[in-house]
């Protein structure tokens, strides 16, 4: 006779070094690079092979120095860009190769015995029962109850729990004050298509000029996104920058998605074939969460990627800073769990966010601010002047890979740059929250070169393919994959 789930044995708790949640690029990043260190890591993720359903793009100053070629689908040279005035911007950008990337992580996971995978088809339900366990059997543990959709909980222990989970944070809602809800967000609909001639029009970062029959939708000012991954195969995208929800999020896909279709109408992108249909939502006002989410024990509780507001609040990426912080946040962990158990505290904020990436991340937010509201005209105006100042300063700002000082120097330029009438908005949005402005000019420490984990190329951070051999043990039994699959809510345009 089948027993009762409610009187089924509760099986044994699974305990770990690290425990991950969420199976996107932040996790399986984060989760190679414990693993090369020597720390057994416990993942949760609902399935860890469900593919990362979004092309993930960024400039390629803002990789890491041991990124594999393996991982880039297409690099082009240059991009075009344009407010009303059409520009090059001479500075490569990378498509990602999300298959490839994820294939290569699950592998080199997958062949050691120090990673094990654990199914919770319920965790997003149960998020909210994470808790500190100081008197548990594992010093500095973490308790996950994860349900299962089927059979009893499961319970994880680790000395350090990470959310990996995207925007989405699972933690926050158990272990730190409610945060106010996002307000402002990047919206995007895209088909990745194949056309019936090849497209000679380079790839574009940005086209703000309208298509034909622009509509009057009260969203106001979008752009095109093209990456040509072959003369024939192309993503099209239209965009919403950054903006307030003037309408339902669905009504404003369907809006996006007449405007696309005008545009591609208007350069004559005949379709033959539709491979993907990417939808794409980002929060643009998430909180920095570095801070471990729970103080109440010698451990961690911490997020990384997009849930600890890796996302650029004035451009949508975060992949790049994901890449880059990886090793340093696993160089944290790895200390961490090296110390005796009293003198372990913390030691991870730094590690999720340095000091200098702070100050930097609040200029960023003060750009956010003075993006939102404009007019399609001023919107315009505000990019010819902004690319205008050439590739190295707008990328600078676009990849964070310039350390704080020049990021200062930068938005400097564009201020004496700009119209009266635009210095005049960037006055008024710094008068929205000087406080934040403040902390985005001033920070102690700072250097004359690129900020700790925010230069594009000076250090290895990726988690490649290792080539030295992986442990021989047998992968840990248990059932796979697990809890949310996050890939983090990454834009494929900027």
């Amino acid at each position: 006779m089948k027993v009762a789930p409610e009187h089924e044995a509760t099986p044994p708790a699974v305990r770990g070094d690290v425990v991950i949640i969420g199976a996107g690029p932040a996790g399986l990043l984060l989760a190679v690079q414990c693993a090369r260190r020597g720390l057994n890591v416990v993942i949760l993720a609902e399935d860890s092979s469900r593919p990362w359903d979004r092309q993930l793009s960024t400039w390629e100053r803002e990789l890491p120095s041991d990124f594999p070629d393996a991982w880039k689908r297409t690099v082009w040279t240059s991009v075009l860009v344009a407010g009303s005035v059409q520009r090059v911007v001479d500075a490569a950008y990378v498509a990602l190769d999300s298959d490839r990337m994820q294939s290569d992580l699950l592998s080199e996971l997958r062949s050691t015995n120090r990673v094990r995978f654990v199914e919770s088809v319920g965790l997003r339900a149960v998020a909210a029962a994470v808790v500190a366990s100081p008197r548990s059997s594992l010093p500095s543990a973490v308790r996950v109850s994860a349900n299962a959709a089927v059979g009893p909980a499961r319970t994880v222990l680790g000395n350090v729990v990470v959310d990996a989970t995207g925007n989405g944070s699972l933690l926050r809602g158990a272990t730190h004050e409610p945060e106010a809800a996002p307000r402002h967000f990047q919206t995007a609909y895209g088909l990745e298509v194949t056309l019936a001639r090849p497209w000679t029009r380079g790839a574009w970062l940005m086209d703000f000029r309208p298509p034909r029959s622009p509509s009057t939708s009260a969203i106001g000012s979008t752009f095109g996104y093209i990456l040509p991954f072959t003369p024939t195969r192309v993503l099209f995208e239209e965009t919403v920058l950054i903006g307030e929800d003037v309408m339902p999020p669905d009504a404003l896909l369907i809006e996006l998605r007449a405007r696309l279709e005008r545009r591609m109408a208007a350069v004559g992108a005949e379709i033959v074939d539709v491979h993907r249909v990417e939808r794409c939502r980002i929060a643009m006002d998430a909180p920095i969460r570095s801070v471990p989410l729970h103080s109440t024990f010698r451990g961690g509780l911490i997020a990384f990627g997009a849930a600890a507001g890796y996302t650029h609040p004035a451009t949508g990426y975060q992949i790049g800073l994901t890449l880059r912080r990886a090793s340093a946040v696993a160089d944290a962990i790895a200390a961490l769990h090296a110390l005796p158990l009293a003198a372990r505290g913390s030691g991870l904020d730094d590690a999720v966010w340095p000091v200098e990436a702070r100050a930097s991340h609040a200029l960023h937010q003060f750009g956010a601010s003075s993006l939102t509201g404009l007019s399609p005209a001023a919107t315009a105006e505000f990019f010819d002047t902004f690319f205008s100042l050439g590739a190295d300063h707008a990328v600078g700002y676009l990849a964070r890979s310039i350390s704080h000082s020049e990021l200062r120097r930068n938005m400097w330029a564009l201020f004496r740059k700009a119209s009266w009438r635009m210095q005049l908005r960037l006055q008024t949005a710094a008068l929205r929250d000087p406080s934040g402005v403040l902390r985005g000019i001033f920070v102690r420490g700072e250097s004359d070169g690129a900020p700790s984990g925010a230069s594009g190329r000076t250090a290895p951070a990726a988690a490649a393919p290792s080539s030295g051999p992986q442990s021989s043990g047998p992968q840990s039994s248990g059932p796979q994959s697990s809890g949310p699959q996050s890939s983090g809510p990454q834009s494929s345009g900027p």
